[in-house]
């Protein structure tokens, strides 16, 4: 198989549960999915999980891209509806995550979540990942999900790694205009801005948090230390907050003295 060199990042990877993120192109779905078809030839017996929060949106996605690798070795496996089947006993399952309680009692040697920031909540991830041996997760960090719970819960049997368009030399030479595109309008675009959200989040690959501001992802952190009681308290909220008519933002905030406290932030787009 050609690799990227997101591909052989992601190799050197060891810990149990590994995050793989940032901007468009970097080419994480396809990679991933190439060294874990690679795993299934080489290794008798595995039960591998493709998961995502719909089925439908994992045939785009994952599906396409483990079918499309696997077609390769026609000599090797059996490509169903929503399994890969190999000869030596393994199987690549793909299944959508209808259900919190989807995956209770189910267990893997391996299990994927396509797009985790799709995903409706931590649990969910939790009764597969409290069942498997290696995990993988990947995201374009566009908005804030139950990351922080992962890396806390996981902590020492955790890593990350953050690749971008540079890191995927097979990138279409259209795709790679558009994302150097992000730069050119939103590099010194105002903050908060759709340029600059976009530049951020899809050229640099940078973490989202709710104001539409992209931070690395360790330098954003709202206190958990807080005071019992605050001296008062100041929200506010904005239907578009400078990305468009389909985004909403809510900020609360905590004053004591004259610290300041993030207290909740919730950043939404909505669905029609």
């Amino acid at each position: 198989m050609e690799q990227t060199t997101t591909a052989a990042k992601i190799q050197r990877l060891s810990k149990k549960v590994r995050s793989i993120y940032g901007g468009q192109g970097a080419g994480k779905t396809y990679a991933i999915m190439q060294l874990i078809v690679s795993t299934a030839i080489y290794t008798r017996n595995l039960y591998i999980l493709v998961l995502g929060s719909e089925l439908t949106k994992l045939r785009g996605r994952a599906m396409k891209d483990g079918k499309k690798i696997a077609s390769e070795f026609p000599t090797l496996c059996s490509i169903n509806d929503t399994k890969i089947v190999f000869h030596n006993g393994s199987v690549i399952e793909f299944k959508g995550l209808d259900s919190p309680y989807a995956g209770q009692s189910v267990r893997s040697d391996i299990c994927f979540f396509n797009e985790i920031a799709e995903v409706k909540d931590f649990d969910t991830f939790q009764n597969y990942a409290t069942r498997t041996k290696i995990c993988f997760i990947d995201f374009n960090p566009r908005k804030g999900f139950f990351y922080k719970q992962i890396k806390s819960f996981y902590e020492n049997d955790f890593e990350e790694l953050k690749v971008t368009w540079k890191d995927n030399e097979f990138l279409p030479e259209e795709e790679k205009r558009a994302i150097i595109r992000y730069k050119e309008l939103g590099e010194f675009a105002e903050e908060g801005s759709y340029d600059r959200f976009m530049y951020e989040v899809y050229y640099l690959g940078d973490f989202s948090i709710s104001s539409g501001k992209a931070y690395e992802i360790d330098q954003f952190d709202i206190r958990e230390d807080v005071p019992e009681r605050f001296d008062f308290y100041v929200s506010y909220s904005d239907p578009s907050l400078g990305l468009g008519s389909d985004y909403f933002a809510g900020l609360l905030f905590g004053i004591k003295g004259l610290e300041v406290w993030a207290v909740d932030c919730i950043f939404s787009q909505y669905t029609k």
